[in-house]
């Protein structure tokens, strides 16, 4: 229960807090609609705007104030700005009502500037958005404004339709009078000037007793003018001078001097025509000496708003001196720091570059060191081959030879003496062929004679009938002119031939290959094609590539495999510049 009354008086509080600051809002406008001084009001505009945070319907209030006030003191530049900042907010908010009350302001401040082809094209496009949204009050004084300014440019029957219209959709919202005071009196001075004056007069009656009933003294006072000049158009001169009279008295209590200066001019004219020349004379002069006042109150004004102005502007072409001052320190620091960071930056790329050209010398090194010791194991290797192989046919096979020979020594009657001799006889005999035969055919595999006996290609020829005469059909074909190369190369060219081969007879599962050798002016190629299981199956099962990469950069030729026509493997092997 004590925890509910809590909730409750904090929302009370609350409540009240937010009515509190609604009333304080509203009392402030109230406030200022009361003060004379419009100076001051406009002060405590902006100082109230600096100081508080306002929200929509708060800041929407601000916008019509300060516009009414700056329009009230002749601030046409500030009320332009916040008639805009209002039109703005209004198409934020999509609020139509708030987009026509602010195009219409917009339209009186640049009639205000004497602006009145703009004013006329803002108060159109606000008059049909006033239609648009039922707006009938604002429908009205547009169509006041709009009667007002046709007048001015003298056409009359636009203007007549624009203030008929303004009265009648003032009588539909139950307008006071004050509201319509001015649309009848504008429409008075109409048909003045079209020479109605059975109308005007009527008219003119109405507003006065209107305006004297509300007691609006200002608008009274230019009702005696407007009526008195119509009175001495009608050529009734005693009846103006009278108007004349009471405007002059008005003017004076209201204290304005541009209206009492038009009311002494009036007043001036009316004692003329009534043969009143002395007072005309003194009034004439009056008038000339006002007029000089407020001549001068203006050139001081307009002088102090030059002064204010100059200094508003040599102010901020201080501030936008200094502005470009630190603006251009910026960019002179940026533009440093862009020339530090560039410099670092080409710095790091030239230590790259410089260090992965020293990775790769390193590492060109290195596989040149390295292919140069694969090519001595090479080399070592096949100086290896040749000495066992010569050690095997000249040193082993001979001993064989020789002990044949000392066996075939033996007498046949001895032999057959001891029959159970002469059987192993034999035997041993056999045994030492075969022997000789197999180290023979170890050393010509280790060695082949043909080689150097009968060059590349015939040792090439009788490794392809030695390989696949047995296992599969093949064909051995040379083309152009044999050329005999140095020793290192054929021998490299014939173990590149034997790992082939081997490979087909392991690997391809073929049952056809082709072998050619071509020889030209410029290069040697060797062809070798099976039409086995491909080159991807075959490297799976190990082709010995690396071997034969190394003897054919030994070589300085070019090794390509490829899917062969038949659907097995293709070789290449083409040493360029032979020769």
């Amino acid at each position: 229960m004590q925890k509910k009354l809590s909730l409750i008086f904090l929302f009370g509080f609350i409540s009240l807090s937010l009515i509190g600051q609604k009333n304080r809002f509203e009392s402030f406008f109230k406030e200022l609609d009361t003060m004379s001084n419009n100076e001051l009001v406009f002060k405590k505009l902006v100082s109230f705007k600096s100081s508080k945070k306002l929200n929509d319907v708060e800041l929407i209030a601000y916008f019509k104030q300060r516009v009414k006030t700056a329009v009230r003191i002749q601030k046409y530049d500030d009320a332009l700005k916040f008639s805009n900042d209002g039109l703005a907010f209004g198409k934020k908010l999509k609020n139509d009502s708030l987009i026509t009350y602010f195009t219409d302001r917009v339209g009186v401040v640049h009639y205000h500037i004497g602006q009145k082809d703009i004013a006329i094209n803002y108060f159109e496009k606000a008059i049909k958005l006033a239609e648009k949204c039922n707006y009938i009050e604002l429908v009205a004084k547009i169509s006041s404004n709009l009667g007002a300014l046709k007048i001015e440019k003298e056409e009359f029957k636009e203007a007549e339709y624009f203030l008929t219209k303004a009265l009648k959709n003032f009588d539909k919202i139950g307008s006071k009078a004050k509201e319509t005071l001015l649309t009848e009196r504008l429409l008075a001075t109409l048909y003045t000037d079209t020479k109605r004056y059975d109308l005007a007069e009527p008219l003119y009656i109405k507003v006065l007793k209107t305006a004297e009933s509300i007691k609006d003294t200002n608008l009274i006072c230019f009702i005696h003018v407007y009526y008195g000049k119509l009175l001495e158009l009608k050529g009734e001169f005693k009846q103006s001078l009278e108007h004349s009279e009471k405007s002059l008295k008005l003017a004076e209590l209201f204290g304005n001097k541009n209206t009492i200066e038009l009311c002494m001019v009036n007043l001036s004219r009316s004692y003329s025509q009534n043969k009143q020349f002395e007072k005309s004379a003194i009034l004439n002069r009056k008038a000339y000496l006002l007029n000089k006042s407020i001549f001068q109150d203006n050139l001081k004004k307009s002088v102090a708003e030059t002064e204010v102005k100059y200094k508003t502007l040599e102010i901020q072409r201080q501030k936008e001196l200094a502005e470009s001052k630190i603006l251009e320190e910026k960019r002179k620091n940026e533009f440093y720091l862009f020339v530090f960071f560039g410099i670092l930056l080409l710095l790091i790329i030239l230590f790259l570059i410089i260090y992965l050209k020293l990775q790769a010398k390193r590492k060109r090194i290195e596989l040149a060191i390295q292919k140069h010791h694969l090519e001595a194991i090479l080399e070592a290797q096949e100086e290896e081959k040749v000495r066992i192989a010569r050690d095997l046919h000249d040193g082993i096979c001979q001993k064989f030879a020789a002990t044949k020979m000392r066996f075939s020594a033996i007498s046949d009657e001895l032999l057959d003496n001891v029959p159970d001799l002469k059987t192993d006889y034999k035997s041993c005999i056999t045994l030492l062929d075969e022997a000789t035969n197999e180290l023979r055919s170890i050393a010509h595999e280790i060695m082949p004679p043909a080689l150097n006996e009968l060059g590349l290609v015939e040792a090439l020829r009788l490794l392809s009938h030695q390989t696949f005469n047995k296992n599969l059909d093949f064909t051995f074909e040379v083309f152009g002119q044999e050329e005999r190369l140095e020793q290192n190369d054929e021998i490299n060219l014939y173990r590149i031939a034997q790992e082939l081969f081997l490979n087909v007879i392991k690997h391809a599962k073929a049952s056809e290959v082709a072998i050619q050798l071509l020889f030209s002016k410029k290069q040697l190629s060797l062809f070798v094609e099976d039409n086995g299981v491909g080159f991807e199956s075959q490297h799976k099962t190990g082709m010995g590539l690396g071997n034969i990469n190394i003897r054919c950069e030994m070589l300085k030729a070019k090794f390509n495999v490829e899917p062969g026509a038949k659907g097995g493997t293709f070789v290449s092997i083409i040493k360029a510049e032979k020769i």
